[in-house]
């Protein structure tokens, strides 16, 4: 039986986009999609899946990066997927941002940090629970941590590449059978509120 992917990334301004037909990328796309990805998510989508000569019927697998990230396109995204892979009755794969960047640059043993909001960033290390700290609370950590030896990433640095998704998505799906209904535990990575919901919550505090 083959196996068709439709990896979808947007979790920063850029959406991407990649289809994997029995193992071999087929196609890839890459659009500025800013705050977007509403309005142009599915037309791409259906654009590369023409451009592969497939339809959306031939799909087996949907991966779909869970974040962190924009708040809005990570909604999103995974709406859309989950959507979908509810229709097709295919499994979806959730990958978090940190795993691809990690693949992606070589870093897979490195702390990788993203900006959260204000002075704040996520970080994670490897086989640790993400977290939010206070930018100089993540100084004191690196300055105790093997003073030097730990290696840094920045992935605000970083275009999350949605085949590399893709290949992390093919890698889980051989390592164990992914149901149909996986979607249903597909959310997006919040590891705090919006700056709307923060400030709605300081209000009524007040």
């Amino acid at each position: 039986m083959e196996k068709i992917l439709l990896a979808i990334e947007t979790s920063g301004p850029v959406l991407g986009l990649a289809v994997f037909k029995n193992g071999s990328l087929a196609g890839e796309m890459s659009v500025a999609a800013g705050r977007r990805h509403s309005e142009i998510l599915a037309a791409s989508c259906q654009k590369l899946l023409k451009r592969t000569k497939l339809q959306k019927s031939h799909l087996t697998h949907l991966a779909v990066d869970t974040g962190p990230g924009s708040f809005t396109g990570l909604r999103v995204g995974i709406a859309f997927a989950r959507t979908l892979a509810q229709f097709l009755k295919i499994p979806l794969v959730g990958i978090s941002l940190f795993e691809i960047l990690a693949r992606q640059e070589g870093a897979e043993r490195a702390w990788i940090t993203l900006p959260s909001i204000g002075e704040d960033v996520y970080v994670a290390k490897p086989q640790v629970p993400y977290r939010v700290l206070p930018r100089p609370e993540l100084e004191r950590e690196l300055a105790r941590a093997t003073r030097g030896k730990i290696s840094l990433l920045d992935g605000s640095t970083v275009e999350p590449s949605a085949r590399v998704l893709a290949e992390l998505a093919l890698e889980r799906i051989a390592a164990k059978r992914v149901p149909a209904d996986s979607w249903k535990k597909i959310f997006p990575l919040y590891l705090r509120p919006s700056i709307a919901q923060e400030r709605k919550g300081f209000r009524k505090k007040k």
